[in-house]
């Protein structure tokens, strides 16, 4: 025969009691009236309704769905632009020169020839899905298979973004892999703060024929009249010399020591001073 299992009533309130069963479990039942340290066989147990487990469970599984569902958000948003999203560019100069179109993660998004030999270097090459160090060593074996690239040669380097730190990581991570793949050959990875211009190179060194114009005659000035007043001209009427007989005429000194041109006491001819002291001319 089975026996009872009996419970002793620990904790009494006004709607339940807290009862210990002889095995060791704690169990709530509804309170008949008990008193704490009563020994009781026939209890009737306080049970949860299964809907607010079933409740409480959706509102735990809803809650941790939404915060999955917001992590994978964010976090593919920052792996797309981590990964796909342009960040920055690279251009490699070696004869040809080749411009890279970055993400942030180093992946090659795009790559374009900038100049005649780049874009045949280029040519039917297939970049997509691949990083920076795969392209770049890939392109260097093309170019010294197509003989742009020879022993004693030069790669130039230069990374653009708006990260400063971007740029000079990326450039020192593709000079040490560059001088690794490059180790058995001559061929010097450089970190250039501007590439050259190769167009102005060539102009520079093609020999230039300059034409000078001979410089134009410059026509005789025309005489313009001056601003200042004209020395008066004497008149034409020509002046009749003294007489030869007369030896007075000569340059003499009056007494205060001035020079002067004058005449005898006679009146044949000359100039004469009129009593306003002006000099005038008789016959």
């Amino acid at each position: 025969m089975k026996k009872d299992t009996s419970y002793l009533v620990m904790e009494v309130h006004s709607a339940y009691a807290v009862l210990l069963s002889d095995d060791g479990r704690f169990i709530k039942a509804a309170n008949h009236g008990y008193q704490t340290g009563d020994v009781v066989t026939n209890i009737i147990p306080l049970k949860y309704p299964d809907e607010k487990k079933r409740q409480h469970r959706h509102i735990i599984t809803f809650a941790a769905s939404m915060a999955a569902c917001i992590s994978l958000l964010v976090f593919g948003v920052y792996e797309y632009q981590y990964i796909f999203r342009p960040y920055g560019t690279v251009q490699m100069q070696i004869n040809p020169e080749i411009e890279l179109t970055l993400s942030r993660s180093g992946r090659v998004l795009d790559l374009s020839g900038r100049n005649s030999d780049g874009k045949t270097l280029i040519d039917g090459y297939e970049y997509k899905g691949k990083d920076k160090e795969t392209v770049t060593s890939e392109l260097t074996a093309l170019a010294i298979q197509k003989d742009f690239l020879s022993e004693g040669g030069q790669i130039l380097l230069l990374a653009d973004s708006e990260n400063k730190d971007w740029n000079s990581q990326t450039e020192e991570e593709l000079q040490t892999y560059l001088n690794n793949y490059l180790k058995d050959k001559s061929i010097t990875i450089e970190i250039v703060a501007e590439l050259p211009d190769d167009d102005a190179e060539q102009t520079l060194t093609e020999p230039q024929t300059i034409t000078i114009p001979a410089p134009d005659t410059p026509e005789p000035a025309e005489d313009t009249p001056s601003d200042k007043p004209q020395p008066e001209t004497p008149s034409s009427q020509p002046v009749q010399q003294p007489s030869s007989s007369n030896n007075d005429s000569n340059y003499q000194n009056d007494n205060s020591g001035n020079s002067n041109y004058g005449n005898d006491n006679s009146n044949d001819s000359g100039y004469e001073a009129d009593t306003d002291g002006n000099s005038s001319y008789e016959d």
